[in-house]
């Protein structure tokens, strides 16, 4: 790519290599062996003709270092989302189809970002897609676009295996590499196709353009961490550089497109009036809005005037006098059947013991089994038996019958039990509840028990919640519209 096209060419820029203070560089060497059915693509040293750098290129061990600086770590979504949505047009299909790719992977090398693997893994993964995808659309051959790809996937690796924080043996046993072409690493193999390039630049000068682009984000191969690889890599890509140039030559602009001042004429003036005509003119203008405001005051002051001596009456003033009304308060309304049954417990209601609803033509007093019986017995708790006493009662002053039912979850009795169903226990527990009632109410033959075992569950059994609730006791008692 060259020219305006070129995002990261030197035309009518100042260009600022980054060199980051105080982030660890480890050598690949460090790196896990590779796993079984991987090969860590060993290929020999770039070779040939290296001519010298056309310019210098800062890199961790020969740039200047800046006084380090906090600077503020980024979410990684912002760094992710940061291309999205973004058409590069250039006149390299390569560079057009990886400016997503190249713009994320320089804003994780310049900014301090909070690194997630997975996601930055996925994100990666689809942004190759995307290249290859894009670049077979725009007319690259397979086997280049393939070439890209990998040489896209080795710089994205490179990356990020040096940023701040990053596990780099979890990144290399699952790098981009391995996913896409098998293999751990392209230290060598980034400058054995390098090679391949140079040797036609003329037909490969997209590739090598996206080539120098991966240069430029910081990828150093076999030379990172090596005795002296930085002056090698600044040769080899000062190289490259020059090749290209002479393929296709920048033009020869300034630096800043805008580095002369704009020249101004001199700002010139019709005949200017005297002082004393403007002066004359404003004092005019004074007088004239006096004299309109004090005619438009004068105007308003009459009218005020008329409705102020309108506020007094002429004639004599007569009050009428309206005797009160006696006040008389509407009659207390009559507490309904549900009110009083309520009113009356309210005291265990408040407390979660029991609750009273309406239910079809019955009200229904359910109280749990927490409070009745305890655990796998059916005689009724002793301290059920003030409870009991308050709802007989409540009841006695209600008419109709009483029917007492009680309900089990759907855990059968144990073999072992004198109960062989939940119905026969649910009986059995509704009696108990029964003959506590009994004691309480002026006629004890209003009460009627029956057991529904599990047959009427309120919760899901499936829970030790749902259990709980589905073990009770319901006493119910018809609404009194009901009896009329």
């Amino acid at each position: 790519m060259s020219g305006k096209n070129d995002p990261f060419g030197r035309e009518g820029k100042t260009v600022i290599a980054p060199s980051p203070g105080g982030v660890s560089r480890r050598d690949f060497r460090d790196a896990a062996p590779p796993a079984p059915g991987l090969q860590a693509s060993a290929r020999p040293p770039v070779t040939g003709t290296i001519l010298s750098p056309a310019f210098p290129i800062a890199t961790p061990e020969t740039g200047v270092r800046q006084p380090e600086q906090a600077a503020p770590r980024f979410a990684l979504d912002v760094a992710l989302n940061a291309a999205s949505g973004i058409k590069f047009p250039s006149s390299n299909p390569l560079i057009a189809a990886a400016a997503s790719l190249l713009i994320l992977l320089g804003r994780l090398r310049l900014h301090s970002t909070e690194i997630q693997l997975a996601p930055l893994m996925n994100q990666l993964s689809r942004l190759l897609t995307e290249f290859e995808q894009k670049a077979t659309e725009a007319g690259v051959a397979q086997e280049e676009a393939s070439v890209a790809k990998y040489v896209l996937c080795g710089t994205a690796d490179e990356v990020v295996q040096n940023l701040p924080g990053v596990d780099r043996d979890a990144w290399t046993l699952h790098s981009l590499l391995v996913k896409f072409f098998q293999v751990r690493s392209a230290s060598i193999g980034f400058f054995e196709e390098l090679d391949k390039a140079l040797a036609d630049p003329a037909q490969r000068y997209d590739l090598l353009e996206l080539m120098h682009a991966c240069l430029l984000l910081g990828f150093q191969g076999q030379y990172r961490g090596t005795p002296g690889g930085s002056a090698l890599l600044q040769r080899v890509t000062g190289n490259l550089h020059q090749r290209m140039r002479q393929i296709k030559a920048l033009p020869d602009e300034e630096i800043s497109p805008r580095w002369r001042g704009m020249a101004l004429g001199r700002a010139t003036f019709g005949p200017r009036a005297p002082l004393w005509a403007i002066a004359s003119f404003a004092g005019a203008i004074l007088v004239g809005a006096f004299f309109l405001l004090r005619f438009l005051i004068g105007n308003e002051a009459d009218a005020l005037e008329t409705r102020l001596a309108g506020l007094s009456p002429t004639t004599a003033i007569k009050i009428d006098r309206v005797e009160a009304v006696a006040y008389t308060p509407p009659p207390p309304q009559e507490s309904t059947q549900l009110q009083r049954v309520r009113t009356a417990l309210a005291d265990e209601i408040a407390a979660g013991t029991m609750t009273v609803e309406p239910s079809g033509d019955q009200i229904v007093v359910s109280v749990s089994n927490a409070v009745l019986f305890a655990s796998g017995k059916v005689d009724a708790r002793k301290e059920f038996e003030p409870i009991g006493k308050k709802i007989a009662e409540a009841l006695d002053k209600e008419p109709g019958p009483i029917s007492v039912i009680g309900h089990t979850d759907n855990v059968k009795p144990k073999v072992s039990s004198r109960y062989k169903s939940n119905h026969d226990l649910s009986l059995a527990r509704a009696a108990s509840v029964q003959a506590v009632l009994a004691k309480s109410l002026s006629d004890a033959a209003r009460i009627k028990v029956d057991g529904k075992g599990d047959l009427e569950p309120i919760a899901d059994n499936g829970t030790q919640e749902g259990r709980a609730a589905n073990r009770r006791v319901e006493i119910m008692i018809p609404k009194e519209e009901t009896l009329q």
